[in-house]
């Protein structure tokens, strides 16, 4: 019987240390997957330029087929009508085939009239200049969009539209995440890549 204490003793003593060593391995064995470090960091290097990569191609692939903006650089929601409010100037034209003038300037006030002036306007076949007063407001449409209505037009007006009132639908496109917002105003084909840009003042 006095032979039997120091086995049970030691069996007692041991037990902890089982513990221990499962624990340990248990932990470790999670650790043993960090060999796939030497697959998966070789991999990255290779896939993370393929993935920028991929995406300027894709922008570049969506401008030519929505025209700007690019479809990163337009708001995920509808920015409120006091964000958009106010003055905005032309700042870059693209137009290889348009008339030449003096820069166009867009007001978008908060009671919903504006006023534009010098706005070169084209179907892609005739090109005028739209000088005129109206309303404006967010596109029902699309969440980047804001739509015009043409309630009179000045003298140096060369278009000729249909009628008064007359509405242009999706007429800016809103470019940004946040105010202060820029504007883009298409010139003929959506995709052709020609259009005028703005800013707020």
């Amino acid at each position: 019987m006095l032979l039997d204490k120091p086995t049970s003793q030691k069996r007692d003593v041991e037990r902890p240390a089982k513990v221990r060593r499962f624990t340990r391995m248990k932990i470790l064995r999670w650790r043993f997957s960090n060999w796939w470090l030497s697959v998966i960091i070789p991999i990255g290097i290779i896939l993370v330029p393929v993935f920028f990569f991929g995406l300027i191609v894709a922008s570049h692939l969506a401008g030519a087929v929505l025209g700007p903006p690019a479809i990163w650089n337009r708001p995920l929601t509808t920015p409120s009508r006091s964000e958009i409010a106010g003055s905005y100037h032309e700042v870059k034209r693209v137009w290889q085939d348009g008339i030449s003038g003096p820069h166009a300037t867009l007001r978008l006030k908060d009671d919903g009239t504006m006023t534009v002036t010098n706005l070169p306007k084209s179907d892609g076949i005739e090109s005028c200049m739209l000088s005129a007063s109206g309303t404006w407001g967010m596109s029902l449409d699309d969440v980047s969009g804001i739509d015009l209505t043409v309630l009179k037009t000045d003298s140096s007006t060369t278009c000729k539209l249909e009628g008064l009132p007359y509405g242009i639908s999706g007429a800016f496109n809103i470019a940004g995440h946040r105010k202060p917002y820029s504007l883009y105003w298409i010139l003929g084909d959506p995709d052709s890549g020609e259009g005028i840009w703005f800013n707020r003042d």
